[in-house]
């Protein structure tokens, strides 16, 4: 259920806009050394999430198989400088807030589309004290029947023709896509669960000395209303 009366403190959107012009932690919940599979969706190509798509589909149309495992781009976008990405990072700061309050902002990304100019890609993470990470994603498809990754422990469920979740013990994965093709993803995980899934599709081995990774910190409801939230703030172009 959401909490309307939840808002950001000032002083996390104010960790927002400071990430802009700054360096930014990277989400290492996978590897650019490691290729991703041929017809994985990436977003780029011209596919510029400023603006509306000209395809409609349902999830289904967009997406002809979702896999479990990450995307490349997670691991490669840069810390942003634009305007619409630093708004767009508050608002999805706000989306979790209303969720999940006791995340903090930790890092914002974009993937520049070729002429410079076009935001392709454009990625969120959120801590919280104990360790636990939220890692959201949005990108626009270049055409209907795409593939695309998304952590999964357990096979999904789709609550509505434009969605899919996954809720497992550690981690949490929700995939919602609007009739354009704008796709947003929500991964949350327990803490020292995404060091385990630097590999390709999703393993890798831990440390010896690790700790056991925590609780999932979202249940799918959460984490599918913090998608819907996000892509709302998404199309708002």
């Amino acid at each position: 259920m959401i909490r309307a009366d939840t808002r950001l403190p000032s002083a996390c959107v104010a960790a927002l806009v400071m990430l802009m012009s700054g360096s930014c932690s990277s989400d290492t919940s996978s590897s650019s050394s490691n290729p991703a599979p041929s017809g994985t969706v990436s977003g780029a190509g011209n596919n510029c999430v400023d603006d509306p798509g000209t395809a409609s589909g349902t999830l289904q149309d967009w997406y002809s198989e979702v896999y479990n495992g990450q995307s490349w781009f997670d691991a490669s976008l840069e810390p942003t400088v634009s305007d619409r990405g630093a708004e767009f990072a508050a608002s999805v700061a706000q989306a979790v807030a209303d969720e999940l309050p006791a995340f903090e902002p930790a890092g914002v990304g974009e993937l520049v589309d070729f002429d410079g100019t076009c935001p392709s890609v454009r990625w969120v993470t959120l801590d919280r004290a104990d360790g636990a990470t939220i890692s959201i994603t949005v990108w626009r498809p270049a055409q209907l029947g795409q593939r695309v990754g998304v952590p999964m422990a357990v096979s999904p469920s789709s609550p509505d023709e434009r969605t899919m979740v996954s809720e497992s013990t550690n981690f949490t994965a929700a995939l919602t896509v609007a009739d354009d093709g704008t796709t947003v993803r929500v991964v949350a995980y327990g803490a020292f669960q995404q060091e385990r899934m630097g590999g390709w599709p999703t393993t890798t081995t831990a440390p010896a000395n690790m700790p056991p990774p925590g609780p999932t910190p979202a249940t799918a409801e959460q984490a599918a209303a913090i998608a819907a939230s996000v892509l709302a703030a998404a199309l708002e172009r």
